[in-house]
């Protein structure tokens, strides 16, 4: 398996990249949920609108970056908070089969206190994965494949549920015994599996701009312009 997670040491949080600045929203939206608003415990649940990863006390430390960010919230009368970048894991057990899959999402955010991890479809869609966010209660034939997170290698899938009207998945920390035998476990990558994670690149937005002509249709790209398939990119976090 590219990039296999495995226990790491720990290392002192430093001051982050210029860019990595993650979105007010994130910061309220994790202050709800240190608030305890709205939570269900022990749920992973997609965020459109947050632009990083978000984890907390239900969730295991891979490993400490040594990488921190500042993050302000929408009332500028409140102080940031430095929340440390860390690689993640949580532990999902199929509520229809049983089976335990450890899902793992690097360069998210550690917040203390926290009992609902944030995931933006984003980083879902960048490690490969096809997200089906929609409720199956809006779809005209839903079938299995619908409010699911799908990974098209090996076609595992991981059922979502709501949660009020967000869409998530049950999660929790990692046991010893799962940390310890990591490898004998199912792996569902959350993220890409980098080293660092920048939500400000502009490459970004310029990439998106780019597929579209100045006539408002979709533009036909050079081959030296495509970028890997959902499939290739699901390829590079798939086991070998």
């Amino acid at each position: 398996m590219a990039g296999n997670p495995r226990r790491c040491s720990t290392d002192t949080p430093t001051g982050g990249g210029e860019h990595q600045v993650p979105d007010a929203y994130t910061l309220n939206r994790a202050c709800g949920m240190l608030a305890g608003i709205g939570v269900s415990p022990a749920m992973t649940e997609l965020d459109s609108h947050a632009n990083w990863p978000a984890f907390g006390e239900n969730s295991t430390d891979l490993e400490h970056t040594g990488r921190s960010v500042e993050v302000y919230p929408y009332d500028t009368q409140l102080k940031a908070r430095t929340l440390s970048i860390r690689h993640k894991a949580v532990a999902h057990d199929c509520p229809y089969t049983g089976r335990t899959t450890l899902c793992i999402a690097k360069n998210a955010l550690h917040v203390d206190g926290m009992q609902t991890n944030l995931l933006p479809q984003w980083s879902l869609r960048e490690a490969g994965k096809i997200v089906n966010d929609i409720a199956k209660q809006h779809l005209d034939e839903p079938s299995s494949d619908d409010h699911c997170i799908i990974d098209p290698v090996s076609n595992k899938k991981i059922h979502l549920e709501l949660n009020g009207i967000f869409s998530g998945f049950r999660t929790r920390a990692l046991t010893d015994e799962e940390l310890d035998n990591i490898e004998d476990y199912d792996i569902f990558w959350l993220t890409p599996d980098t080293e660092e994670w920048d939500p400000n690149d502009p490459e970004i937005e310029s990439r998106e701009a780019s597929l579209m002509s100045e006539d408002g249709n979709v533009r036909v790209l050079e081959p030296g312009e495509l970028r890997p398939s959902m499939a290739e990119k699901a390829k590079l976090f798939a086991e070998i």
